[in-house]
């Protein structure tokens, strides 16, 4: 199954409570704080949902269970030509939403998906975010 085929069978509302529960709950934020995390990531669905279609041979989103609780949760990104496993910073949205997901983790798909729309969006709700916040660390690494 790929990023967008999940997407597009997965109500959002139910993605988002998901959210919620792995990631937001226990840290005991203001409901003013939720509500605009919950208008975030309703935007990135549609956003990802929007994107036009890319082929994505060889590469993979690769789910892995890393602890005993599902929120120990690894997502990365599989080249399977290099047979090698890559951090998710800075990828693309639309370079990832044709690509095949590959579930290793003991998690529903729910929460696969939770966990994939929580990783793409540590940098930014947007892509101009995610690319500003790029270029930054580029930058900052090239000054060492």
């Amino acid at each position: 199954m790929t990023l967008r085929e999940l997407l597009k069978e997965t109500p959002y509302k139910s993605v988002f409570n998901t959210i919620y529960k792995l990631f937001y709950q226990e840290k005991k934020y203001l409901n003013s704080k939720i509500i605009e995390a919950d208008l975030a990531y309703s935007k990135v669905y549609e956003t990802l949902l929007d994107l036009p279609e890319k082929e994505a041979e060889n590469h993979k989103i690769y789910i892995a269970g890393i602890g005993s609780i599902s929120e120990d949760v690894d997502v990365c990104f599989l080249d399977e030509i290099e047979d090698e496993i890559y951090s998710f910073d800075f990828v693309s949205w639309s370079d990832i939403i044709d690509m095949e997901i590959f579930k290793t983790a003991k998690i529903s798909d729910l929460e696969c998906l939770a966990h994939i729309l929580w990783e793409i969006t540590f940098w930014g709700f947007s892509q101009e975010e995610i690319e500003k916040q790029k270029q930054t660390t580029l930058e900052a690494s090239n000054e060492e």
